[in-house]
């Protein structure tokens, strides 16, 4: 779903000022802010921060005093990519907890697909997979037939069930799974993973079967032919089918219409027929 900016005149800080605590940085300060979705979304992060990177190196040359904007640095994956870059602690600011700086010189980027990930430019993924698949030791430890676990079932509200209509959900995953694990799958939380370890599934996937998630932008790092079978609402977009099309791997999409109306269009509760699973897996998978 796109985001738009508000107008100028609706910036309260421009009018009022900030009550926050200024923070002056001694030296060249990057700015890889890039909306709200980054500071706890996976996807958001290596789509819309780390592909920043690109674009600064690009025309400029790194230094040990330059400083780092970032929305947050709280979440594993976060502290992980950036190891994996190079980045040091030191030269890392939070802006979840400092969000007044001050700096001699202050960079920043235009949002790279500006604010629409169903149009996530092609570099910006040919460089996700260049930069991590290139420095990681590839090994297979998982299953290469996996469905995404998102263990988002529990929380379901069955005293009203209308509550959970913002969850994305399979009401029947229990049976999706056993299906599933007869045929030779194994689930997968993908929370339960590093960020090593994230890079490997995929890389050695021969199938992968999951809802319409962050967790999919692990796509980048299949290797060509990859089966995927997304699930998803009837109106959720296409980002992941856009990185699968790049990378040249065999996507398709199972779209369900929600139980109820959610605020969230990429969100709802989903009923998935057996049947209609195994027809997609008897005519993709051969």
């Amino acid at each position: 779903m796109q985001s738009r900016n508000q107008k100028i005149d609706k910036n309260e800080v421009l009018k009022f000022g900030t009550p926050r605590f200024l923070k002056k940085v001694n030296g060249r300060l990057f700015s890889l802010l890039s909306g709200g979705a980054a500071n706890n979304n996976y996807a958001h992060w290596l789509w819309d921060c780390i592909s920043k990177f690109f674009l600064i190196k690009k025309f400029y040359k790194i230094k040990k005093s330059d400083f780092f904007y970032l929305p947050s640095i709280k979440y594993n994956f976060q502290i992980e990519t950036l190891k994996f870059i190079g980045v040091q602690k030191k030269q890392l600011i939070d802006a979840s907890k400092l969000k007044h700086i001050q700096a001699k010189k202050i960079i920043c980027t235009s949002h790279v697909s500006n604010f629409a990930p169903e149009k996530i430019p092609s570099w910006n993924l040919f460089y996700l997979r260049k930069l991590f698949l290139s420095k990681i030791k590839k090994k297979k430890i998982f299953n290469s037939k996996f469905f995404i676990d998102r263990g988002e079932l529990k929380n379901i509200n069955y005293n009203n069930i209308y509550k959970s209509k913002n969850l994305r959900i399979l009401l029947n995953e229990n049976e999706i799974k056993k299906f599933l694990l007869d045929k030779g799958f194994s689930f997968i939380n993908l929370n339960n993973l590093n960020f090593y370890e994230q890079i490997n599934l995929f890389y050695y996937a021969k199938v992968i079967v999951g809802l319409y998630g962050a967790g999919l932008a692990n796509l980048v790092f299949c290797r060509k032919n990859t089966k995927v079978i997304e699930i998803l609402t009837k109106e959720a977009s296409n980002e992941y089918l856009r990185i699968s099309k790049f990378i040249k791997l065999k996507h398709i999409q199972i779209r369900l219409k929600t139980k109820f109306k959610s605020d969230i269009i990429q969100n709802g509760l989903m009923y998935l027929k057996i049947n209609r699973l195994n027809k997609v897996l008897k005519n993709f998978i051969k």
